[in-house]
C-alpha cells in the first residue's frame, strides 16, 4: 500500500508542477485514502486547496502534516500562511515560531513572522523581526518590502520609501514593491508619483486590481475626475465582484454628487469597515415590514449615526418594531426623534426573522437623491432643561459666540489632512467674538499655543455626553469646524455651522459646493491648494467679519 500511494504521490507532483491542479489534487486525495498520515500529500493538497479558495480545509490538512513531521520547518511555515490568510494572526505567529525553532535561518519563515507581528498591531517588534532578517541578508527584496510598509504604519515614510525603493533596486520586476512604492507616495500627498508607481506595478502585473484602484484613487486626490471614473469602471468591469472596486467607485460617486449611482456600490463597504451588512435578514427598503421588527445597527463613527439618524422619523411609517443599536454616547440624544423607537440593551442581538439595516443603508433603503434627502433643516432638539443650564454656566451673552473645533480624533485616518493646528487659527479669533471650545480635549502639540492664547474659553471637562454638547451648540451663534461628528451635531439641530474641509474632502460634503443637501444650516469653505488652510481662514475670517 505504501509503494501504490508513493506512486501516486510522484503522478500527483507531476501534474502539479505542469500547472495541471485538479487532476493533482485527484491524486494526492487518492494517496491519502492509502495512506491517511503521508507528509508529501498532506502539506501539497493543504497548500493546493488554500490556494483554490478553500483555506480551512487547506489549514486543516496543513496541521495533520505538522503532527505527522513536527520537525518538519516548511510545513510550519505554510500552515502559518494560510492562518494568516483566514485572519489568525496569534495562531499563525506560533506555527512561524515553530518552524524558527526548528530552522532557526528559515528566511521565509522569519519574514513572515514579521508581517504577523504587524497584522496583531505589534509595529515596533515587527520591525526588530525584520532588521534581524535583512542583518543576515541585505539583499532580500520581500523583507525590504516589508520593512517599508512597517514603516508606514509607524509614520516614518522617509525611512519607509527609502526601503521601499531599495527592494525596487534589487529587483526591478517586483510588481509589490512599485505598489506599496505607490502607497508610500499617496501618504506623503505625492500623487502624481503615486501614479507612476502603480502604473509600473500595472506594466508588470497587468491584473493587479488593488494598483489599478489605486492609481484611480491618486487621480481622484488631484480632481482628475474623468480618469478617475474611468479606471474604476475599468476595474469593476473587469472583476464585478470585487469589493474594494466596487466601494471605492460608490464613494467616487457619492462624492460627485451622484447618490442613486453610488449607493449601490457603497454596501461593500464591509471590505473597508468591516460594516456586518449580511447580518440577519438584510433590509434595504425591498420588503414590506409591517409588524415585522427592524434592527438599525451603528457602524462607522458618530457622525455617521447622526447623519442617518433623521431616517428613524421615517421608519415610524413602516409598520416595523424598530429597535436601534447605537454607540451609547448617542441614546439619551436620540431617543427624540421616534416615540416608539426602542434601544437595543448591551448584548442584545436580533432574533431569527429579523430585518437588519446598518445606518449607513438608510440612504439606499429610502432613496435618497440630492432633491430627497428628509429633515435637512434640522430634526434634533436641545432639551430645555439643560438650554437653560448651559445658558447659565456661560454667563451674560456680551458678545457673539462662536464655537470652535480644529481637532479631531488623532486614529481617524484622514485626521492628517483634516485637523488644523491651533497657532494656525490665531488670527481668526481677532474678531470681537466669545470663542468657546467644543472638544473634549486639547491635543498635546496645541496645548501651549492654547494657554498661551487664553482667547478660547475650554469647556471639555464639562461635556460630559452628546446632551451637553448639544446644549452649548444650541447656545451659539455659530459653530465653525473641521469635519467632526460635531458638524453634524450642528447640523442636526439646525444651527448655523461652518465646516472648513480639506481639498479632497470625505463623501458626504461632495465637491464644488458652498452647502450641503444633508444641513440646510451648513456653509462649506473648501482648501482651493492642498493643504492650504490659510485661504480658508481668511475666507472665514472675512465672512465673520
Amino acid at each position: 500500500m505504501a509503494a501504490a500511494a508513493d506512486a501516486a504521490w510522484r503522478e500527483g507532483l507531476a501534474l502539479h508542477r505542469q500547472g495541471r491542479l485538479d487532476e493533482a489534487r485527484v491524486r494526492y486525495e487518492r494517496v491519502l485514502a492509502l495512506d491517511p498520515g503521508h507528509f508529501e500529500a498532506l502539506s501539497l493538497l493543504g497548500g493546493l486547496l488554500a490556494q483554490s479558495g478553500q483555506a480551512e480545509g487547506g489549514a486543516a490538512l496543513l496541521r495533520r502534516a505538522t503532527q505527522v513531521r513536527p520537525r518538519a520547518p516548511q510545513a510550519h511555515c505554510m500552515l502559518g500562511s494560510v492562518l494568516s490568510g483566514l485572519d489568525r494572526p496569534a495562531e499563525a505567529l506560533e506555527s512561524y515560531d515553530a518552524a524558527i525553532a526548528r530552522r532557526p535561518g528559515h528566511a521565509e519563515a522569519r519574514l513572515n513572522r514579521a508581517t504577523g507581528l504587524l497584522d496583531l498591531r505589534r509595529p515596533g517588534e515587527a520591525l526588530e523581526a525584520l532588521d534581524d532578517v535583512l542583518a543576515q541578508r541585505r539583499d532580500y527584496p520581500d523583507a525590504l518590502v516589508n520593512r517599508g510598509l512597517v514603516l508606514l504604519d509607524l509614520g516614518r515614510l522617509e525611512e519607509a520609501l527609502a526601503s521601499v525603493a531599495e527592494a525596487i533596486a534589487l529587483r526591478p520586476g517586483h510588481a509589490e514593491a512599485h505598489f506599496n512604492h505607490g502607497r508610500i507616495l499617496d501618504a506623503l500627498d505625492r500623487f502624481e508619483e503615486a501614479i507612476g508607481a502603480y502604473e509600473a506595478a500595472i506594466a508588470l502585473r497587468p491584473d493587479f486590481p488593488e494598483a489599478l484602484i489605486n492609481r484611480a484613487l491618486a487621480l481622484s486626490e488631484l480632481h482628475r475626475l474623468d480618469e478617475t471614473e474611468a479606471a474604476l469602471d475599468k476595474v469593476v468591469a473587469a472583476a464585478p465582484q470585487h469589493a474594494y472596486a466596487r466601494f471605492n467607485r460608490g464613494v467616487f460617486r457619492l462624492l460627485a454628487g451622484r447618490l442613486t449611482e453610488g449607493w449601490p456600490d457603497y454596501e461593500h463597504r464591509n471590505v473597508r469597515f468591516g460594516v456586518p451588512l449580511d447580518r440577519g435578514r438584510p433590509w434595504r427598503g425591498d420588503a414590506d415590514l409591517k409588524g415585522a421588527r427592524l434592527w438599525v445597527v451603528h457602524e462607522q463613527g458618530l457622525g455617521d449615526s447622526i447623519q442617518c439618524a433623521r431616517y428613524f422619523k421615517l421608519l415610524e411609517g413602516t409598520g416595523a418594531e424598530v429597535v436601534a443599536q447605537v454607540q451609547p454616547a448617542l441614546k439619551p440624544l436620540l431617543q427624540q426623534l421616534s416615540p416608539s423607537l426602542r434601544f437595543a440593551e448591551e448584548g442584545e442581538t436580533p432574533e431569527e426573522g429579523d430585518f437588519t439595516c446598518p445606518m449607513m443603508s438608510l440612504p439606499l433603503a429610502f432613496g435618497a437623491t440630492l432633491k430627497t434627502i428628509p429633515f435637512a433643516s434640522g430634526y434634533l432638539q436641545v432639551d430645555p432643561q439643560a438650554r437653560a443650564h448651559m445658558e447659565q454656566r456661560l454667563g451674560p451673552r456680551a458678545r457673539r459666540r462662536i464655537a470652535l473645533v480644529w481637532s479631531g480624533n488623532p486614529a481617524h485616518g484622514k485626521d492628517r489632512t483634516r485637523s488644523i493646528p491651533f497657532d494656525d487659527l490665531r488670527p481668526l479669533l481677532d474678531t470681537g467674538a466669545h470663542w468657546f471650545a467644543l472638544q473634549n480635549e486639547i491635543r498635546e502639540r496645541d496645548v501651549a499655543a492654547f494657554e498661551e492664547d487664553g482667547r478660547v474659553r475650554f469647556l471639555g471637562p464639562e461635556l460630559k455626553d452628546f446632551g451637553d454638547a448639544a446644549a452649548l451648540v444650541e447656545a451659539m451663534d455659530v459653530v465653525v469646524t473641521i469635519d467632526t461628528s460635531l458638524a453634524h451635531l450642528a447640523g442636526a439641530l439646525g444651527k448655523p455651522v461652518w465646516i472648513l474641509l480639506p481639498y479632497t474632502p470625505d463623501w458626504r460634503w461632495m465637491l464644488g459646493r458652498a452647502d450641503s443637501p444633508w444641513y440646510a444650516s451648513a456653509r462649506l469653505f473648501r482648501q482651493t491648494r492642498r493643504g492650504d488652510w490659510g485661504s480658508v481662514l481668511s475666507e472665514v475670517r472675512a465672512a465673520l467679519g
